[in-house]
């Protein structure tokens, strides 16, 4: 943001709605919308052929901790437990100095639900007890590197998330009543579940893709977005159906898998069908016995 200001942008700080859009799109060559939430989100037509779902699939308990001993090799974690849910640990830089993240993604009906629906300001050691008491039976691993007398949120209860994500996506531009085009960009545009970590991904490259087409051309048209979505929309709903997809059939693969998690639009040609997940399966037990 100091980068914008230093090159003569600026930055304002305001409410917009929808009824907003079309007296920004006057004063504006173009208008972003980075958000779905309010009236902004049924602005742009959801596509049900990559919205499969009518509500949250994951009951998600996320916060930053201290007192937990970081692994000897710092990076990202995931631990499985079957029936009940996922839990990806990611050592954050945060006001208090490193942190630990939890990202508790609690199945529906699972032991680990109650996580989602038990509030921290209630009573806070209760919430404490109950989360290593979950963590000692479904992620030992985790649950072992806890100090009980040090463990907590690390900052203060702004530090913890609990609810649910109606994964939709959405068309990537939408028209004003005055004829005028807005952008949708990020969430708005595609909603994912936080479980492989893809909503922060596919926004950022989209949004490089669209600072590329706003250089390259002078008119921001139904034939500007045309072109921005030729470029994007590859990746952007490769993230989304890969995400989806694992959602229902999430497991632990190889590396390749792994290192897909950098290119979503690989990852989908592996499991867009049921020829293609075969294939791949079919590839990589070939590599174990070989």
């Amino acid at each position: 943001m100091n980068a914008l200001i230093e090159r003569g942008g600026n930055i304002l700080y305001d409410a917009v709605t929808a009824i907003d859009l079309e007296a920004l799109s006057v004063r504006f060559d173009l208008v972003v919308v980075c958000t779905g939430k309010g009236s902004l989100g049924p602005l742009f037509e959801k596509l049900d052929k990559y919205s499969p779902y009518d509500r949250p699939q994951r009951a998600l308990c996320v916060g930053l901790f201290k007192g937990i001993k970081e692994s000897p090799i710092r990076a990202v974690t995931m631990s499985f437990s079957p029936g009940h849910g996922e839990l990806i640990e990611i050592p954050t830089l945060s006001f208090s100095g490193m942190t630990t993240a939890l990202v508790l993604e609690n199945q529906i009906g699972g032991d680990l639900e109650i996580l989602a629906q038990t509030k921290y300001d209630d009573n806070p050691r209760a919430f404490l007890d109950l989360l290593q008491e979950k963590l000692h039976k479904h992620h030992p691993a985790i649950a072992a590197r806890i100090d009980p007398d040090e463990f907590d949120l690390a900052n203060g209860p702004l530090d913890i998330l609990q609810g649910g994500v109606v994964p939709v996506f959405r068309s990537g531009h939408a028209q004003l009543k005055n004829g005028k085009t807005v952008i949708g960009l990020g969430d708005v545009q595609a909603t994912v579940d936080p479980v492989l970590g893809q909503g922060a991904n596919m926004a950022s490259y989209a949004a490089w893709i669209l600072g590329e087409e706003i250089v390259s051309h002078k008119v921001f048209d139904q034939r500007f977005c045309e072109h921005l979505e030729t470029r994007r929309h590859d990746r952007v709903s490769s993230a989304t159906r890969w995400t989806n997809f694992m959602l229902a059939n999430l497991s632990q693969l190889p590396d390749e898998f792994t290192d897909n998690f950098n290119y979503p639009e690989r990852q989908w040609d592996c499991f867009s069908s049921v020829p293609r997940i075969m294939s791949f399966c079919e590839k990589h037990a070939t590599d174990v016995t070989a």
